[in-house]
């Protein structure tokens, strides 16, 4: 909670933010014929909300 006070002089403290450690994806190996039937559930299940990108956001 900040409380302020018309007329002070006093600088508001600065907001420590902290950078989120994002994890590297896990290595993954995956025949031709699993990479193109994985892309066509994409394409079938999420392809209507998340676009060709795989966009998040609705």
């Amino acid at each position: 909670v900040h409380a302020f006070k018309l007329g002070a002089s006093q600088a508001v403290p600065a907001i420590e933010v902290e950078a989120e450690q994002v994890p590297a994806p896990p290595a993954m190996t995956v025949s031709a014929a699993e990479l193109e039937a994985g892309g066509a559930l994409y394409t079938r299940f999420c392809g209507v909300c998340h676009g060709v990108g795989a966009i998040g956001g609705g």
